[in-house]
């Protein structure tokens, strides 16, 4: 009998080396295709996850087998997009949130605004949040991605 692997989430925040205009909250078409890419890779290795990109700054919750997670946010770690990673909060799950995406790009710029106000914080600068605001953070987009699924019909 097999034993069950670990199961985590990963949160972590980088910043783009890509210049990004001012109040330019999406992903350019380059970003674009890495995403698409990205799926598809995560769906080879059995990870789901959620991305959302403000203000220069990625912010990206990443869950599957602990070993998978790791071995692509060392990755991550030597791509030349990314700057000042950081992980913000690795902890077990016994269940995905993210089961339906290999990687979501959740555009939730008027609630991401909201909590960070209700925080103190007039920019998203994921390096500034207190743990209750990364984990509120996952937690909405979580809601956004499961929203967006039953309007899909997924």
């Amino acid at each position: 009998m097999m034993n069950a692997s670990k199961l985590i989430r990963l949160t972590y925040a980088s910043r783009s080396t890509r210049p990004v205009p001012p109040g330019n909250l999406y992903i350019d078409p380059a970003m674009g295709r890495i995403l698409a890419k990205s799926r598809a890779n995560n769906r080879c290795r059995g990870l789901v996850g959620v991305l959302y990109f403000g203000d220069g700054h990625f912010f990206q919750c990443l869950e599957g087998e602990a070993s998978a997670v790791d071995a692509l946010y060392d990755t991550i770690g030597r791509d030349d997009r990314h700057a000042d990673l950081r992980v913000l909060d690795r902890r077990e799950i016994s269940s995905l949130s993210f089961s339906q995406w290999s990687m979501k790009f959740v555009p939730v710029e008027s609630q991401v605004t909201a909590l960070l106000a209700q925080h103190g914080h007039a920019r998203f600068d994921p390096y500034a949040l207190k743990p209750q605001v990364v984990e509120r953070l996952v937690e909405l987009l979580a809601e956004a991605a499961g929203e967006e699924a039953l309007a899909a019909g997924a």
